[in-house]
């Protein structure tokens, strides 16, 4: 606007014309969009306190928008672009193009690799379309070959046991009706003068609110169990990543459909996906630690066991 400010002057001596004197204004000086204009920065001011890119003492690469963080596992390098750039054309360097091969090793990474899911039997499971297609490939060539397979023992672990090198999954439903079986239905149950909250189930028995920051779904997790179980409360959480758990089968299980490790802070926004969010051990140790600092500030008792909270909440009874 400096560049031009003198044929502006120009061309107002030029046609006698002041915008100061003259009623009709430009309709990006009305009073309506100035005040529009203030709404919109002061929003984006907002979203910048929430998701400020400088204000992190972790160095990963992570998406300031979503909140998508990039572990090293994950081979990330978007912010090498120019280098990678650089050792593909040395690659290239004296072979005919007919020649070239260019792996997938070799080429750059973004975040959006974290988030490729397929829908598989009404799950979202993380997928790599390129290695799935090269092992759909590999069955294919193999085909006249598998039968000689099947002539050896194939499972070094019993099968009823273990499945995909892990335990397998215990159904509690049925667990459950064998206990129940020898109790008496009619007999009286006392009324629990304090509950026992077990927060990993309470993680899931709160739906979080659509588009909404973490501050406010722990606040809707503060009001879910002032609700339903008032003051007189005990609430034991899990313990996450202190070493070996009882559990650590069934978080690999989980851990296979999971989403990648996500910014968690008071004024970003939200994970859209909870169910996706909470199979993620760092995502659900990140939450629960500022969940844990809200409900005592509610004044409830909470705490946390080193890992499995089971014998904690038994000696809560």
């Amino acid at each position: 606007m400096h560049k031009c400010a003198t044929i502006h002057a120009s061309l107002k001596s030029l046609t006698g014309v002041d915008e100061c004197l003259n009623e009709s204004k430009h309709v990006e000086l009305g009073q309506s969009r100035l005040q529009r204009d203030t709404q919109d920065l002061n929003k984006m001011l907002d979203w910048l306190k929430g998701s400020n890119p400088f204000n992190t003492g972790d160095s990963r690469l992570r998406s300031i928008s979503s909140g998508l963080i990039a572990s090293d596992s994950d081979q990330i390098n978007c912010e090498l672009a120019d280098e990678v750039g650089e050792d593909i054309m040395r690659r290239m360097d004296g072979i005919a193009y007919t020649d070239v091969v260019m792996k997938k090793a070799y080429q750059v990474r973004t975040l959006k690799e974290l988030s490729k899911t397929v829908s598989v039997g009404g799950n979202t499971v993380a997928i790599d379309d390129n290695l799935l297609f090269s092992r759909l490939l590999i069955v294919l060539e193999r085909k006249q070959e598998i039968e000689p397979y099947f002539e050896f023992e194939l499972t070094p672990v019993p099968a009823s046991l273990f499945k995909n090198e892990s335990m397998r999954k215990t159904v509690k439903s049925a667990l459950a009706k064998e206990l129940t079986k020898s109790l008496d239905n009619k007999q009286e149950v006392e009324v629990p003068q304090l509950f026992v909250v077990d927060g990993g189930c309470l993680l899931h028995r709160v739906v979080w609110l659509a588009g909404g920051i973490y501050s406010e779904i722990t606040q809707q997790y503060v009001n879910f169990v002032r609700k339903h179980y008032g003051h007189h409360c005990s609430i034991v959480f899990d313990g996450y990543g202190n070493g070996p758990s009882v559990k650590d089968h069934e978080h690999q299980r989980r851990a296979l459909k999971s989403c990648p490790d996500v910014d968690v802070a008071e004024q970003k926004t939200a994970f859209k996906n909870q169910s996706l969010f909470l199979t993620n051990s760092q995502n659900k140790k990140l939450f629960v630690q500022m969940l844990l600092e809200k409900l005592r500030e509610a004044n409830y008792a909470v705490s946390q066991a080193v890992d499995d909270a089971d014998t904690l909440i038994k000696n809560h009874t």
